[in-house]
């Protein structure tokens, strides 16, 4: 039930939502970005570490990669490819 306070509120919402005169009451399309998006060369998956020569933990750890993909367990060649870059030598 509208009483007469709900229909003078009304009535000025309806009022502000009015454009200005002289306003389209649409504005032209804009950019909404400064320039094209980029592609950047993203080799994935990345290539596999190399294991350093005559290391016996990377030559262990590339065995365990190699097993890993066999069984397409991506993960672990992701965390094993890690381990061998990080390995101090």
């Amino acid at each position: 039930m509208n009483t007469d306070d709900d229909q003078t509120r009304t009535a000025r919402n309806a009022q502000r939502r009015q454009p200005a005169s002289g306003v389209p009451a649409t504005a032209p399309a804009r950019r909404t970005s400064m320039a094209d998006p980029i592609c950047l060369p993203d080799p994935f998956p990345p290539p596999d570490a190399a294991p350093a020569p005559g290391c016996d933990r990377c030559a262990e750890r590339a065995a365990s990669r190699r097993a890993a993909r066999a069984t397409g367990d991506w993960s672990a060649v992701s965390d094993t490819n890690a381990l061998i870059r990080r390995h101090p030598h």
